[in-house]
C-alpha cells in the first residue's frame, strides 16, 4: 500500500503513547533491522492520513485548494518467504480495507472586461469522497518493485549509534511515495536519524528524526515537490514500523491546455501532513484463508 499515491488536515490520530526517552547514551549501539520468520502470522490495524492545503494562482487569478486522503484497514499476513530477516513473498487477508478522500477549490477571479469589469467572483467546489475495498493477495518481488514490506527497509540493516544518520536506498522510497506512471520522472531522499531509544511495557523501540524531499516532474513543466521534516517510531525486537508524522510544506507548477488549445498555468505551495500508525497482534490464519476479526478503529 502507498503512502503517497494520489496526493493524500491534520484530525486526531490514535497512536502509541510512550515513554519518556531512557538513559539510552551517545555511545550505545542499538540494531536497527527488520527480523520475521517464514510461517509468522500476525494481524494489522492501520490508519493512514495525508492531507494538503495550496494557496497560489491559475494564469494570474487567486485559487485555493485543499485535499485529504484517510485509510484505514484490519488484515492478517503470513510470512511465507524471508531473505536477510525480510520477508520476500507474503500473503495479506483484508478484512477492511477503506479508503476515503475529498477535494475542495476556492478560486477568486476578477472580470477583466464586459459589464461586469473590475469585480471579482468567487467560485468554490467540493470533490465527491469515494470508499475502496482491496482483496486478498500475494505480495512477492517483481522485476520493478522491491519486495514486500518497504517500512522495514528504511532501517539500515546493522547497529546503529545515537546521533548517527543513513539514507534509505532511492527504490524503497520510490515505492512508498510514488504511483507507477510513464509520464512522470520522479526522485525521492531520506535522511535518518537515531535520536534516542525509549522503553513502554518492556519493549524497547526507536525513536528517528527523518527529513524527506520528493519530487515530480513531467515533460510539459509540471512539478510536485514535498520537503517534510518529522519523526518515525520502529519496535528494536523485529524492526517493525509503529508509527510516523511527518509536516512539511509542498510546491506544484502546472502547465496545461483545454480542449481549445489555451494554456493554464498554476503556481501553488503550502502545508501537507503526513501520518500513519500500526498496531500489531497474534493471528491463527487457516487454510481456508478467511480474514482476522477486526477492531472497529487501529488503536482501540
Amino acid at each position: 500500500m502507498h503512502a503517497h499515491g494520489s496526493v493524500l488536515a491534520g484530525v486526531a490520530l490514535a497512536v502509541v503513547s510512550f515513554a519518556a526517552p531512557g538513559p539510552a547514551s551517545a555511545q550505545e549501539k542499538v540494531l536497527l533491522k527488520e527480523n520475521v520468520v517464514a510461517g509468522e502470522t500476525y494481524t494489522i490495524a492501520s490508519f493512514r492520513e495525508m492531507s494538503l492545503t495550496f494557496a497560489g494562482t491559475i494564469n494570474g487569478q487567486a485559487f485555493e485548494q485543499r485535499q485529504m486522503n484517510r485509510e484505514e484497514a484490519f488484515l492478517g499476513e503470513r510470512i511465507l518467504e524471508v531473505e536477510g530477516g525480510s520477508p520476500r513473498r507474503l500473503r495479506r487477508y483484508y478484512a477492511k480495507h477503506r479508503v476515503t478522500s475529498s477535494d475542495s477549490h476556492t478560486n477568486r477571479q476578477e472580470t477583466k472586461d464586459g459589464p461586469h469589469a473590475g469585480r471579482v467572483f468567487v467560485l468554490s467546489g467540493l470533490g465527491a469522497s469515494r470508499t475502496a475495498d482491496c482483496l486478498n493477495d500475494t505480495l512477492g518481488p517483481t522485476e520493478d518493485r522491491p519486495k514486500p514490506g518497504p517500512f522495514g527497509r528504511l532501517l539500515p540493516g546493522r547497529e546503529v549509534a545515537v546521533g548517527e544518520s543513513w539514507e534509505p536506498p532511492a527504490h524503497v522510497l520510490s515505492w512508498l511515495f510514488f504511483d507507477d506512471t510513464d509520464e512522470t520522472v520522479e526522485s525521492a531522499t531520506m535522511k535518518c536519524t537515531l535520536t534516542g531509544v525509549e522503553e513502554r511495557g518492556g519493549m524497547r523501540y526507536a525513536r528517528i528524526a527523518v527529513e524527506l524531499s520528493t519530487a515530480r516532474e513531467q515533460g510539459s513543466g509540471s512539478n510536485f515537490r514535498m520537503n517534510l521534516r518529522g519523526t518515525a517510531i520502529f519496535r528494536l525486537a523485529d524492526g517493525a514500523f509503529q508509527e510516523w508524522e511527518l509536516l512539511g510544506t509542498a510546491m506544484m507548477r502546472s502547465v496545461a491546455k483545454d480542449p481549445s488549445g489555451r494554456e493554464y498555468r498554476m503556481n501553488g505551495e503550502g502545508p501537507v501532513v503526513m501520518r500513519e500508525a500500526r498496531e500489531y497482534g497474534k493471528a491463527d490464519l487457516g487454510d481456508e484463508q478467511r480474514p482476522p476479526a477486526r477492531p472497529e478503529r487501529p488503536g482501540r
